[in-house]
């Protein structure tokens, strides 16, 4: 499935080309679309204009001055059943707003309305044609090609109509047919806003699903109700006039008017009854019987005053919604529906012209009931028949979401998926993807599992939703299909459609690994498909070779990144993939960061953002991804206010995307909670991001939580909670591999050996860490991968310290700074604590002339570390009152330890220098820790000297 381009859907709703009568652009102002690229389906424009009688409609003039002085109430809501004039009232009201240049916008609705881009593709194309500036989020949106989130179209539309100041009048006829619960939603949030200038206007045959009891309250809803829309005697004898050309006495008016109730369709029955009946006393008593429903009888007056051919023509063309010439005559299998369709108009049959060129069409929608009840009780089987011819002119004038509800009406199943298997991609790229769910559901499986290209869009649609599972049960259906349809036929690439389904199998099966992050499968898959060259479709194309980057760099293979980059780029672009671009920009960002060139790693993260706001809006999922991976770039260049603004735009979520979104998102926040002195936000973070790893299984994202758990835990000298975090089920797979890098090694397992070394360190093991971080840190230096090299780096020089091996310590700092001055890192160097600070200090006092780093660089590091950068730690509770800790509760040699512990020196070096044992060292911090009611060394030693104890 191309799902890229929203140009492949054009003209999926009507046969005429563009440019016609039928057809329009969907939402996409000029500028917005000359900026990103934007292609521009077409929707049916008869569904944006009233429909319209051949006469002018009685005019309603009371009702009309009603609707006038409630015109600065949010919602007007006409609630009355079938044949009131609700349709007509909203016209005559429209058409009065127009008259006083107020620009009202209008939407049949209909069925298909249920699915949410589907319904706000329509609602900003009506509100486009006078308000041209209107809704740029939500057309970028509407126009990326690729689903988006119930959310993110809500909030964006409602986004835009803040933004857009000028008084908006929305007509909805027929919302009685919207059920689909996001729709619904976003009409409730419409007017559950305080939005005075948005007003809408509703035609409903009942009151459910709207929030009439808050807007009552508020005196912001006008009610008109069956009771309000019923005839008067005057209007009943003035209605059947203008419909029957015939006059009625003032008695005859109000017993007719009486009979009906003053219900309007009943009246225009009547009407045309009584052209064919001048025998008004003898009707009106025939009208009475008492136990005939008013609309049968009326519509068997009707209905039998036709001759033969229209009553054939009315009951072949009642299953149809609507239909044009071409249609009714393949439906009724004549030639002659022009003329048929002007004699209905010239005798008012309930007939109502979509557009002004009158070349659709449809019924009352009563008097479709009525007709469709009378085809099935006079000519059994012959709807199946007409439902069979309908839908076969649908598809093939590219009709398919009507084509396959003809296919189920006519109760043809085989027929149904047939065509849902050729339409799927065009329903899923016009947002239909509630009808798509809904008709697979009518399919039983025997059928199902024979339609690869409907599977596979299935699967493309769980894949990008996240529902993993779903979509390995496609995939497995489509790969048996495939291997039964085509069991012992040789592929030599001459059938284009098994081409093309097996390579939208591949590149489907290798997007699954992705998103499942198994970046090892990813890697072989995106290389095996593009081996196979297959097909030249760019969103495939494009896709599979992003992946391919994420894969290479997952396994610090990041050569060639810019090129390969740029490349891939061009190729989305052409492809019309723009949503593409802020996956690929992040991805390269990505890359860009672990090279530790953060400069172009921000470039291509601003870029993805771009975009994403473009297409998708600040407030979606698209945007989040490039955005979270900035913020976790702003945090190591030491701007965590930056950091923390870009996070508490976001919601972190498994929604969309690869799991760097999830990891930048919630270990960013996690530190900068500890930054924040807030230890219980910080492990909320790692929990939220557990429970999010355990659901799917993501081993990376409970590689970093490990890591930064046992950090956090270290700092606050909880060693045995951090060593029985090992013990934890969850890790035991994961530390049970090989730490040590190797073939198959990837950024899982240098977060592992991370975890693990920091463990060694605090447990007597440091000959342990130093071996495993040596293996990693010349791993990652010969890569090239400067970001791991300078916190791998890092580590190990605290463990040398441990050693009391100080000179290889200060060495392996100084390659640090060389690497890290060229991306501005800080947070790798703060993060790590005294220990580097102090070496950083030490290195200060060397001779600048032979530091391969400028002096600038270190002193604002070493600045950063003393509290003068802003994003110096705090106390990470609160500390005691320091006058009722007294200088006799504190010891000799525990003044010693701390004085010790401010140098920097590692547990195992003040053991050396006061001739203790490491553990009894250990010892006395415990008691230093009791006495001044903290839980790390470093807040000890801060209000040691708060209290004048240390210098």
């Amino acid at each position: 499935m191309n799902n890229t381009d929203p140009s492949f859907v054009i003209d999926a709703r009507t046969p005429q080309p563009a440019g016609s009568a039928d057809v329009q652009a969907a939402p996409s102002p000029a500028s917005e679309a000359a900026e990103v690229g934007l292609h521009r389906p077409l929707l049916v424009k008869t569904k944006l204009s009233p429909p319209s009688n051949a006469r002018t409609l009685l005019e309603r003039a009371q009702l009309c001055a009603r609707v006038h002085d409630a015109l600065s109430r949010q919602l007007i809501l006409v609630s009355a059943p079938a044949g009131y004039g609700k349709t007509s009232l909203l016209v005559q009201t429209f058409e009065s707003l127009k008259s006083l240049r107020l620009a009202p916008a209008w939407l049949s609705l209909d069925k298909e309305d249920n699915d949410l881009t589907h319904f706000l593709s329509y609602v900003v194309s009506t509100l486009l044609a006078d308000h041209p500036s209107f809704g740029h989020g939500s057309t970028a949106l509407l126009n990326s090609g690729v689903y988006v989130p119930p959310g993110v179209l809500r909030n964006t539309f409602i986004n835009d109509l803040h933004a857009f100041r000028e008084p908006i009048y929305l007509f909805f006829d027929d919302f009685h047919l919207i059920t689909a619960p996001e729709v619904l939603d976003l009409v409730n949030t419409v007017l559950n806003t305080q939005l005075a200038h948005v007003h809408l206007l509703v035609s409903s045959r009942h009151m459910d699903n709207l929030p009439l009891s808050r807007l009552r309250a508020a005196g912001a809803v006008e009610v008109i109700e069956a009771k309000d829309l019923s005839f008067s005697v005057d209007e009943a004898r003035n209605f059947v006039s203008q419909f029957g050309s015939i006059g009625l006495s003032s008695t005859h008016a109000q017993t007719l008017c009486q009979r009906t109730e003053g219900w309007a369709t009943g009246l225009q029955m009547a009407a045309i009854a009584l052209r064919s009946r001048p025998d008004i006393d003898h009707f009106l008593s025939d009208f009475s019987g008492a136990n005939r429903n008013v609309a049968d009888f009326l519509i068997d007056e009707v209905f039998s005053s036709q001759p033969p051919v229209i009553q054939e023509f009315l009951l072949s063309t009642s299953i149809l919604n609507r239909f044009n010439v071409s249609l009714c005559n393949a439906v009724v299998g004549r030639e002659d529906s022009r003329a048929m369709l002007d004699e209905l108009e010239r005798a008012n049959l309930f007939i109502f012209a979509l557009d002004t060129e009158r070349n659709w069409y449809r019924f009352h929608h009563l008097f479709t009931q009525l007709l469709r009840k009378r085809l099935q009780e006079s000519h059994p089987g012959l709807a199946r028949e007409l439902h069979l011819r309908a839908s076969e002119w649908s598809a093939a004038h590219d009709l398919g979401f009507e084509a396959v509800e003809h296919a189920f009406a006519a109760d043809d199943v085989d027929r149904a998926a047939q065509l849902l298997d050729q339409f799927s991609a065009r329903l899923f790229a016009l947002g239909q993807t509630s009808a798509l769910t809904r008709f697979t559901s009518k399919l039983p499986p025997r059928v199902l599992e024979r339609l690869p290209r409907l599977q596979l869009d299935l699967a493309w649609f769980m894949e990008l939703t996240w529902r993993f599972d779903e979509a390995r049960e496609a995939l497995s259906l489509v790969r048996a299909e495939l291997a039964r349809r085509y069991k012992g036929i040789e592929d030599h690439h001459q059938d284009a459609e098994r081409t093309f389904l097996q390579s939208e199998l591949a590149h489907r099966e290798m997007m699954l690994a992705l998103f499942l992050d198994d970046v090892i499968e990813t890697r072989i898959k995106a290389r095996e498909w593009l081996e196979a060259d297959r097909t030249k479709e760019p969103f495939m194309r494009g896709s599979t070779g992003t992946a391919l980057l994420l894969a290479n760099r997952e396994q610090y293979k990041c050569e060639g990144t810019a090129a390969a980059a740029k490349t891939l780029s061009e190729v989305i672009r052409n492809g019309g993939a723009l949503y593409g671009i802020a996956f690929h920009e992040s991805v390269v960002g990505s890359i860009f960061f672990l090279r530790g060139d953060l400069d172009q790693a921000e470039s291509a993260y601003e870029s993805g953002r771009r975009i994403a706001k473009q297409l998708h809006g600040e407030g979606s999922p698209l945007f989040a991804m490039p955005t979270v991976l900035l913020a976790e770039l702003r945090y190591e260049q030491g701007r965590c206010d930056d950091a923390r603004r870009l996070l508490d735009t976001q919601h972190i979520a498994a929604d969309l995307g690869f799991i760097d979104k999830l990891i930048a998102g919630f270990i960013t926040r996690s530190r900068l909670a500890v930054l924040g002195g807030d230890y219980h936000e910080a492990a909320r973070c790692l929990e939220d991001a557990t429970y999010i790893a355990a659901q799917y299984g993501f081993e990376r994202l409970h590689a970093h939580i490990l890591n930064e758990r046992v950090r956090q835990l270290l700092c606050l000298g909880h060693i045995r909670e951090a060593i029985d975090l090992f013990r934890e089920v969850r890790y035991r797979p994961l530390l049970d591999e090989r730490l040590s890098p190797g073939d198959h090694t990837t950024t899982k397992h240098e977060l592992l050996a991370l975890a693990t070394a920091r463990l060694y360190l605090e447990t007597g093991r440091e000959t342990e860490a130093v071996t495993l971080l040596k293996q990693w840190y010349g791993f990652v230096t010969t890569r090239r991968c400067h970001r791991s090299a300078i916190r791998i780096g890092l580590l190990l020089a605290k463990a040398k310290l441990a050693l009391n091996n100080r000179l290889a310590a200060q060495r392996l700092v100084v390659e640090a700074l060389q690497m890290g001055e060229r991306g501005g890192f800080v947070r790798s160097f703060l993060d790590e604590g005294l220990p580097i600070i102090e070496l950083l200090r030490h290195i200060a006092q060397m001779d600048p002339s032979v530091q391969p780093f400028s002096r600038s660089y270190l002193e604002a590091l070493i600045a950063a570390g003393t509290g003068a950068g802003d994003c110096a730690e705090p106390s990470p509770e609160p500390p005691p009152d320091l006058e009722t800790i007294e200088v006799a509760n504190i010891s000799n040699r525990e003044i010693q330890i701390l004085n010790l512990g401010a140098r920097g020196l590692p547990n195992r070096d003040v053991a050396a220098t006061l001739f203790l044992a490491e553990s009894t060292v250990k010892w006395y911090w415990q008691r230093i820790f009791d006495r001044l009611d903290v839980r790390r060394r470093s807040d000890a030693i801060k209000r040691a000297r708060c209290l004048g104890w240390i210098q």
